[in-house]
């Protein structure tokens, strides 16, 4: 695994942020057969994995990447976990990719303009 962890920082709750993880088969022969992913923690529902070009099957010293996106669904810091399974691994799978990021409110002026009537220069109202 390319990391243990994937930051996303600060996104706007109307936006989303994409990083990739890579997964890589180390052996000098033999393919590893990827099983799938899974989400979970307490803020499963705003990471997913959402491309990447990982499929069933890892050639041995190859890699691919999982591209996870994280959309922010409230204004506050969000955890989740990447889970990734290999058959051919006793215990699954390598170990968990821990995933933060924090959902910001986009800045939003009301009202959108102000009309302070007419000014004469060197006054103020």
């Amino acid at each position: 695994m390319s990391a243990t962890k994937l930051i996303f920082g600060n996104v706007y709750e109307d936006a989303s942020k994409t990083l990739n993880v890579t997964v890589s088969n180390k052996a000098t022969t033999g393919s590893i057969t990827l099983t799938g992913t899974t989400i979970g923690g307490a803020n499963s529902g705003d990471f997913a994995v959402t491309g990447g070009t990982c499929t069933g099957s890892l050639a041995a010293l190859s890699s691919c990447t999982y591209a996870v996106t994280f959309t922010p669904s409230m204004e506050t810091a969000e955890t989740g976990t990447l889970s990734i399974g290999v058959m051919e691994d006793p215990n699954g799978g390598p170990p968990a990719v821990a995933l933060s990021g924090t959902g910001l409110v986009p800045i939003r002026v009301v009202p959108a303009s102000v009309a302070f009537g007419t000014i004469v220069g060197g006054h103020s109202p």
